[in-house]
Parts: structure tokens; sequence; C-alpha cells
């Protein structure tokens, strides 16, 4: 987590899980912004699933 004045950006991973109990792992980024009456906002937001170097080839 990255904390500024007026801006906080958060990244980690979280995990969905499938009906047959596989898991699946995605990274997430949200940043978030102060407005005008200093309440959060998000103002990014972006989620994939980690780069695999076997499946780009």
């Amino acid at each position: 987590m990255i904390l500024e004045e007026n801006r906080a950006l958060a990244m980690g991973n979280y995990f969905f899980t499938d009906i047959n109990g596989q898991d699946t792992k995605v990274e997430y980024t949200f940043g978030y912004r102060k407005d005008t009456n200093g309440k959060l906002k998000i103002d990014v937001h972006h989620s994939s699933l980690p780069f695999n170097i076997e499946e780009s080839v």
C-alpha cells in the first residue's frame, strides 16, 4: 500500500474458487483519491491473471 496526501494505491492478490475447488489467482491494483468532501473514491482499478512464461511461448 502506498499512501500520499490525497491519494492511495493498493496492490495484491485475490483468489477465486470454482465449483470444483480449483483456485485461480488474480493480481489487482486499486487507486483511491479524496473527493472534495474528503471521502475516498476509487479512480483506478485493474485486475489480471499473473504472467505465465509457459503459456506465452
